[in-house]
């Protein structure tokens, strides 16, 4: 038999013989797990779907003019905006934006911003001038409204700017739309600064709607405006009368000489203390309508729709002290506009995380959206409400105010 000292020889060849052997196994191990790495645990695959809450970015903007009282979360725009996204799930949220920024700041601050909701007073004068408008912008309202004749192209406009409202000239075009629908209107007498971008349209649908219209002009005529108004009314014995001025003293005078006149055919006013975007104008003094007098509005009330159930739908939509404002409604479905058209972008494009391109396939998609808006009664589309936008006409009656009509712009 071999001796202890053979026997050990041979276990201690074996054993170096396994060592040696698991040392390669484990080398090559190491060498295929460098070779072949797989992803910690925590990191997500590549092509996991990426919504617009884990991007960290995506948002619509809410632009307002910068109030130091206020916080911008709590301004009028930023407030609507988040109304209507509320109770939605994966979608944009709200940034507020301040006037005085660049435009370009907006995209810088924001890179995930998909458009802009402003109204007309907290937009800066020139884009271009300002680095040009990277995002789309849907304006509430607009108050700088030059005058465009029927038919002509507005040579301002910018390809990125839309509007959910009716602007000056809208409302003119309204109002000559509802007082020549009136049955036996064939003359109409108007009184006022003719120069006006509203009144010039009004003048201008007017007669091509087939009526006589006769326009003197305020800042031509002497004499009394009251005695003016009362020879002119009598020698031209007008079916319907407008009168334009933006001095409430002056229209309360003119009213009263409307109406001491004798006359009583349809009888409208521009309201010079209607409020203008988010804010009353500054117009001096008060303008006391009489009972029956119209006037155009522009902006969606829920406290003067004879539709109650709209109006129910705005409030709770809104809020009631929300729904009370001018042109919160124009601002929730400016809003919900932009959501519609964020819709129709194609996942992929937004999971590539580039918002250059999501905010150039928004600005394709807007025209033809179909929001679930308030004021999609008006228009559908927002094309429709860029090209025709409501205008309300509303009576006095009282010490308040009825709504009587809708009409586009």
């Amino acid at each position: 038999p071999p001796s202890p000292t053979t026997v050990r020889r041979a276990a201690r060849k074996v054993l170096i013989s396994v060592i040696a052997t698991m040392a390669v196994i484990g080398g090559l191990l190491t060498l295929a797990l460098a070779s072949n790495p797989s992803p910690p645990p925590h990191v997500p695959p590549s092509r996991a779907p990426v919504s617009p809450s884990t991007v960290g970015g995506y948002s619509v903007g809410a632009l307002s003019a910068r109030d130091t009282t206020v916080a911008p979360a709590e301004l009028i725009i930023p407030r609507a905006v988040q109304r209507a996204l509320a109770g939605e799930t994966q979608e944009p949220g709200v940034t507020p934006l301040l006037s005085d920024q660049e435009p370009l700041q907006w995209t810088m601050d924001t890179p995930g911003l998909l458009g802009v909701v402003g109204d007309d007073p907290t937009i800066p004068q020139s884009f271009a001038d300002r680095g040009g408008l990277p995002a789309v912008l849907l304006r509430t309202c607009r108050e700088d409204d030059p005058y465009v004749a029927p038919g002509e192209a507005d040579p301002k406009a910018d390809a990125r700017v839309f509007r959910t409202s009716a602007a000056a000239t809208d409302l003119g075009r309204g109002m000559a739309r509802h007082l020549a629908a009136q049955p036996g209107v064939r003359k109409v007498y108007v009184r006022g600064d003719s120069e006006k971008p509203s009144t010039r349209m009004l003048i201008d649908e007017l007669r091509a709607a087939g009526a006589d219209v006769r326009v003197e002009h305020a800042g031509t005529l002497g004499g009394e405006p009251a005695s003016v108004l009362r020879d002119g009314i009598r020698e031209y014995r007008p079916d319907a009368v407008y009168l334009q001025t933006e001095d409430a003293e002056s229209l309360t005078e003119w009213m009263k000489a409307v109406d001491g006149a004798g006359f009583r055919g349809l009888k409208a006013a521009w309201d010079p203390q209607a409020p203008q975007c988010s804010a009353r104008s500054s117009a001096a003094g008060r303008v006391a309508f009489p009972d029956g007098w119209l006037t155009p509005r522009g902006y969606y009330s829920a406290d003067r729709d004879t539709d109650r159930k709209r109006a129910a739908k705005a409030r709770a939509a809104l809020g009631t002290d929300l729904a009370a404002l001018p042109y919160a409604a124009e601002q929730h479905d400016a809003a919900r506009a932009l959501l519609a058209a964020w819709e129709r972008v194609p996942q992929a494009t937004k999971d590539a995380r580039q918002p250059e391109r999501i905010r150039a396939r928004i600005a394709q998609e807007l025209p033809s959206a179909t929001p679930k808006g308030l004021l999609t009664g008006g228009w559908s589309r927002l094309k429709e409400a860029e090209e025709h936008p409501p205008v309300w006409i509303d009576r006095r009656t009282g010490d308040d105010w009825r709504q009587v009509a809708r009409t586009k712009g």
